[in-house]
Parts: C-alpha cells; structure tokens; sequence
C-alpha cells in the first residue's frame, strides 16, 4: 500500500517520471540532485529512501540507474502530483523567448508529470504534420532546449520563420522533415539558411470543440506552421 507524499516527495517522484519518459532511462542519483537544486547526491538519495519506504519506487542496489517507478504511479486522487500553468503563447517576436504577460494568450492547466515550469504551449496552424496526427488548432506542448537527436519532433526558427518538422542531420545538411507527403522537406545548410532549434514537442493537446484556425500572420510565435 502506498503511504501519501509531501509537496516536495511528489516533486521528486514527478523529475523522476519525466526523466525516464524523455530519455528511456531513470536519472543517476548524481543527476537527480542536479536537477532538483540539491547541493550533494546524498540529499537525492535521502529523498530515494522516502520514496522507496513509502512504496512509490523500488531501487536495486549497485546499479547506478537502478530506480524503478511502481506502477501504476498515481492509484488514487489523494497520491496525484502537482498541476503546472503553461502559457499559451500569442505574438512572440522572433528572438529569445520572452514569456511576458503580454505574449500570452492564456494559460491552460496541465498534470505535472505532462508539462513543467518552462514549458508552453504554440497553437499549430498548418497540415506539414498531418502524419504524425497533428492538426490545425491543435496545442504543441513546446520543452524550450536548444539541441535535438535525429527523429525529435522539435520547432525551429528557419530565416525567422518558426516551424514544426521532424530533425534529422547528416554530415553536412540539417533536414526539416514533415510527415505529410503533400509537403517537402526543408534543407538547410551553412550557406542557405539560418536555422536554431527553440524546442522539443512533448505533448500535442487537442480541444474537441476548439474554433476553426485562421490564416496565420507572418512572424508570430503563436501561429506555428507546421
């Protein structure tokens, strides 16, 4: 039976969560304090030991990666985690993300294990990713980071333009792949273009009785186009 958790327990067990879905893994002691602000490894594993005595996690000794999350994670109301506000982002200039009030154009509710504090969320407009069962009007959960692995779903600034596309790189070309046929991909190399990744897609949220998606304006954070 699994004891309740404090603010702070569910804190951890969320950072451990997102960590193994984001990278298929667990976190090293090591990186779960650095994550979490703690100034030595110890403090982590103190935190492990909680967890591990209250029945949320199982560890296995003289493995550093060794945390298992007991699932399922949350089986009553009492144990869920936190919720998190996300902007949803209107006119953003293109540049630094600037999360100022007057960019935003909302803020929707999300669990903490979906979305965390620096995330948001970009209305896509555009059918490049139909493929991939994204739709105009849908919400792109974005996790701001400026690297990507081959295959990520991320958005990027191309020329100025943001843009939702699978990554791939070779030797000497960066690829922007859509996943609908009727669109082609976009090539980029030194000499033709100024490309930077401004995040990864974790999460595509759609409202069943959302308004039907204008014509997007050039330049706007919050009209992407996929």
């Amino acid at each position: 039976m699994k004891q309740d958790l404090t603010a702070r327990q569910r804190e951890v067990l969320a950072t451990i969560i997102r960590y193994r879905d984001d990278w298929g893994y667990p976190p090293t002691v090591r990186e779960l304090a650095q994550i979490l602000g703690i100034s030595s490894p110890r403090g982590a594993t103190k935190h492990l030991e909680v967890l591990e005595r209250k029945g949320w996690i199982r560890r296995t000794p003289g493995i550093s990666r060794g945390i298992e999350v007991m699932e399922p994670p949350f089986p009553s109301s009492a144990d869920k985690l936190s919720s998190t506000d996300l902007p949803i982002l209107g006119t953003v200039p293109a540049g630094p993300l600037d999360l100022a009030v007057e960019d935003m154009d909302g803020v929707m509710t999300v669990d903490a294990t979906i979305g965390k504090k620096g995330d948001f969320l970009l209305r896509v407009r555009g059918e490049s990713m139909t493929g991939d069962h994204i739709k105009p009007g849908d919400l792109a959960l974005i996790r701001p980071q400026a690297t990507a692995r081959n295959g990520d779903l991320v958005v990027a600034m191309v020329d100025n333009e943001a843009t939702m596309k699978r990554y791939r790189r070779t030797k000497n070309t960066v690829v922007l792949e859509p996943s609908n046929p009727s669109y082609s991909p976009i090539e980029i190399t030194k000499d033709n273009s100024d490309m930077r990744i401004i995040g990864k897609v974790k999460a595509v949220i759609r409202l069943m009785d959302q308004e039907p998606v204008g014509e997007p304006r050039a330049g706007s954070w919050g009209e992407l186009k996929p």
